[in-house]
């Protein structure tokens, strides 16, 4: 655990519990799940970066990028004995789209964002979906209003605005649970390690008030 940089803490809540991460990483798939599991899934705020910005469909069919993507299948496999649902997709998608999809999701229905970032999270690591397509988010987030995604310049401009101030921080791993204290919980870590974050003194306080770059 360790303070955040005011470079990525300029564009935080000044309450409360974010968690940062990329849609296509698998620990921080991991990690929302405990989220969720743990009951706290709708109220962590999310600080979505594209730990990957320059992913592309012809870089990540190289041997290199699979093998990579498949070393962090296998840790988050072992590391959870098998007990999490997950599939290895084909190829890692771009997470710019949806990720932008959330920011609009959070500025039309705040409450229900953290229902849509699970369902995209797990399109790709359960159901092993390219979540770059418009079609898939669309299909995935059925019941929510997405609006035109040819107009998505503002969204997609926060998070590459996001994604440099990620990079250039003194936090630039990927995942983390970060708090206003500046007491964060860094990396996927374990389910057990994550309640006892949340079960702290320091989450209470505030109630009352690894990828990297």
């Amino acid at each position: 655990m360790k303070s955040t940089s005011t470079a990525l803490t300029s564009d935080l809540p000044a309450t409360g519990i974010t968690a940062v991460g990329d849609l296509n990483c698998p620990f921080c798939f991991a990690l929302n799940e405990w989220i969720d599991e743990l009951g706290y899934g709708a109220t962590v705020s999310y600080f979505g970066i594209e730990h990957m910005a320059d992913l592309t469909p012809e870089k990540a069919a190289t041997q290199a990028a699979l093998a990579e993507m498949k070393a962090e299948y296998d840790k988050v496999m072992e590391r959870t004995c098998g007990d999490l649902a997950l599939t290895l997709p084909a190829k890692r998608p771009s997470s710019a789209l949806a990720i932008a999809t959330l920011l609009r999701i959070e500025s039309i229905s705040p409450d229900r964002v953290g229902e849509a970032r699970t369902r995209l999270f797990r399109a790709l690591w359960r159901d092993g979906l390219d979540f770059s397509r418009p079609e898939i988010i669309r299909e995935k987030l059925h019941d929510f209003d997405l609006g035109d995604f040819a107009d998505m310049r503002i969204e997609l401009g926060v998070v590459k605005q996001r994604t440099r101030k990620w990079i250039n921080g003194e936090i630039n791993h990927i995942p983390a649970v970060l708090s206003p204290t500046k007491v964060n919980y860094i990396g996927m870590g374990t389910k057990k390690a994550l309640k006892i974050f949340f079960g702290s003194a320091l989450f209470s306080s505030q109630h009352e008030g690894v990828c990297r770059s």
